[in-house]
């Protein structure tokens, strides 16, 4: 779902606060996948990864542009 959503929104930036939730979901998903033993290997799974790396683009930019502290 959230895959999906990033995905129609490409062309629109996130506001901060819709990126510092994101990143939390993001991190609990990933100690989900932790918690029942997958590691890095297991968890390429590609909505995760694709969620994760526009979540990290759009913090980044953030960060650059002073909008979020790091």
């Amino acid at each position: 779902m959230l895959c999906l959503w990033l995905s129609e929104r490409l062309d629109h930036n996130l506001h901060p606060y819709q990126c510092t939730c994101l990143a939390h979901i993001v991190k609990l998903i990933f100690s989900d996948f932790t918690a029942y033993g997958l590691g890095h290997e297991q968890t390429g799974i590609q909505a995760y990864v694709v969620v994760s790396q526009r979540v990290e683009a759009e913090y980044q930019r953030l960060v650059r542009s002073g909008k979020l502290k790091e």
